[in-house]
């Protein structure tokens, strides 16, 4: 077990490795030290716990790099996705229509512009993005109305588990005529996936690789819309070509949920070591309320889940240290 003290050693093992080796380094400026000055070295230490991005490890980066990428023929690829391979949670797939998605953020500008005369609606404890995007938060399924349009992430941003009145709110939607967005970028790292009763309300399901792949910038992934689709929609494709085609060859040669089999055994190893609880969603362990780790939890003190990405990414250097000092 580790204490706080040993915990910001390791912190700072990140950080310093971050800074050495240009492949464990995040896409965005804040994941990686700014230079080899003291100071940014620790602005990055304060920051590794924070945010919950796709392991950068040798399982995805090796695929990453055996992609032969042919840019003529994936211009004129035609998205084709065998749904036999999807997760089977109650979605009639034969109701929907491929498209390449650009991002996810994008496609739910889309859906809320398509649907620009009702109040677009989230449940509190959304995705930070998606909180930027629509204002109107609910607490209860009650606060639905029949006027509105729902954007929501499945599994739950907040805990990354399926919400338990989720067939209550898509019953709710379908009886009000409320549109909804379904969220599925979380979908490939999580085991217990009910089957949903009825997905009537269902419009548009995004899915996405960014959270399974260190691919973020390149935004891989599929949007799922319900049968017709608008002239426009049909002559003329708006997505991301490049990021259908390796959701799509990701999904051929290693299945949906690839990393989240191989990181079960990681996340076993690191929930033991910091003395936490295995979440459901591999990235992540569950700390007690009495845990040091609770103040640098994702919800910095407000929650319980905390990110084992860092350790995962930098599992061989950590556990060196770790047996070095005798401490496992």
């Amino acid at each position: 077990m580790l204490d706080e003290e040993t915990f910001f050693k390791c912190k700072w093992i990140v950080a310093k490795n971050e800074l050495k080796n240009k492949d464990t380094r995040g896409p965005q400026q804040y994941q990686s030290p700014l230079s080899d000055s003291i100071l940014d070295i620790h602005a990055r230490v304060t920051g590794v716990h924070k945010g919950l991005i796709a392991a950068k490890t040798k399982q995805s980066i090796d695929w990453i790099a055996q992609q032969k990428i042919d840019l003529m023929q994936i211009d004129k690829w035609k998205v084709n996705i065998d749904t036999d391979q999807m997760p089977d949670f109650g979605v009639p797939w034969t109701e929907f229509e491929m498209l390449p998605m650009s991002d996810t953020i994008n496609s739910v500008y889309e859906f809320l512009y398509t649907h620009k005369n009702k109040r677009p609606i989230i449940f509190d404890g959304e995705y930070w993005y998606h909180e930027t995007i629509v204002k109107n938060k609910i607490n209860r399924m009650e606060q639905i109305q029949e006027n509105d349009v729902l954007v929501l992430s499945f599994p739950f941003f907040n805990n990354f588990q399926v919400r338990s009145d989720m067939d209550d709110i898509l019953e709710r939607c379908s009886q009000l005529s409320v549109p909804v967005l379904l969220d599925c970028i979380w979908l490939p790292l999580i085991s217990d996936i009910p089957k949903l009763k009825n997905s009537d309300a269902i419009e548009v399901m995004t899915h996405s690789i960014t959270k399974t792949l260190p691919l973020s910038a390149t935004k891989g992934g599929v949007l799922f819309k319900r049968k017709p689709l608008t002239l426009a929609e049909v002559t003329y494709g708006t997505g991301n070509k490049l990021g259908g085609w390796l959701f799509n060859n990701y999904l051929q040669q290693k299945g949906y949920f690839y990393i989240r089999d191989c990181y079960r055994q990681l996340q076993k190893k690191w929930c033991g070591i910091l003395d936490i609880k295995a979440h459901d969603m591999v990235y992540t362990g569950v700390c007690s309320e009495q845990s040091f780790l609770k103040k640098y939890s994702m919800g910095q003190g407000n929650g319980n889940l905390v990110s084992l990405v860092p350790f995962f990414e930098h599992d061989e250097i950590i556990t060196k240290f770790l047996q070095d000092k005798k401490i496992i």
